[in-house]
């Protein structure tokens, strides 16, 4: 099984996707045969459609995880457009990844609560948020606010 070489943040591969290898930590990932036996079936998951309303560019989403559960958060786009995504919560325990349509990891250790970047490709961007592990560990529950704008680059 390939290993991944951990310069610094990869807790949050492990805390967001724990039941997943580490570097197969795409939306559409296999499960390691190793994973644990309390892991959540991420076929389960919640998955929401970002819609806007008619001549608006931006939404604000509110949601809440529990436990090692995430959210997939799918927003259509196309290729050049400007996507600028922030997560806020009262509590410091809320984590994202972002993916591209080709399940690559445009961000997953570095992108922290805010992240804006011009998107190279068309189709579905999956945002995944999820707890930090301690807090999941622990079967914490945690409300937060996801600002997703869509915009010229």
């Amino acid at each position: 099984m390939p290993r991944l070489l951990c310069l610094g943040l990869c807790w949050s591969v492990v805390t967001i996707w724990p039941s997943y290898v580490a570097d197969a930590s795409s939306p559409t990932a296999q499960r390691s045969a190793d994973a644990p036996a309390a892991s959540v079936d991420k076929s389960a998951e919640p998955r929401v459609r970002v819609q806007f309303a008619p001549g608006r560019s931006t939404v604000a989403l509110e949601g809440q995880v529990q436990g090692y559960q995430t959210v997939d958060y799918v927003i259509d786009a196309r290729g050049q457009q400007r996507l600028t995504v922030r997560v806020t919560s009262r509590r410091p325990l809320v984590l994202m990844g972002i993916y591209a349509p080709d399940g690559e990891a445009v961000c997953v250790e570095s992108c922290g609560l805010q992240w804006t970047h011009v998107l190279r490709q068309a189709g579905d961007y999956t945002i995944r948020i999820g707890l930090a592990r301690a807090e999941a560990r622990r079967g914490g529950r945690v409300s937060y606010t996801l600002q997703v704008s869509l915009g010229p680059p």
